[in-house]
């Protein structure tokens, strides 16, 4: 009787730790999908964000070309006033 039941709870433990190593093995699979998961996601995020840095200096290389234009066209917009202001101080000469 006490082989019997000895051999039973033998057998209860040895199932139960098949059960556990089964379940062990779940998990370590579930973190291993969810680890790569994570490396895919983070791949993908990386790649996201080179591209939004390469729009970024895209936009400061159009932001610096604009200034730079709007320089030359003050200066375009001073000369074109003084020779205005040339040419009707010349004409107010005349009148007098």
């Amino acid at each position: 009787m006490r082989d019997a039941q000895s051999a039973a709870r033998a057998r209860a433990e040895a199932e139960k730790a098949v059960l556990g190593e089964r379940d062990a093995k779940r998990r370590r699979e579930e973190a291993e999908m969810e680890r790569d998961e994570a490396v895919r996601v983070a791949g993908f995020e990386r790649a996201r964000a080179e591209r939004a840095e390469g729009r970024v200096r895209a936009l400061e290389d159009a932001l610096r070309d604009s200034e730079e234009r709007a320089c030359e066209l003050e200066s375009v917009v001073d000369g074109e006033r003084k020779h205005r202001e040339e040419w009707e101080s010349g004409i107010e000469a005349l009148a007098y």
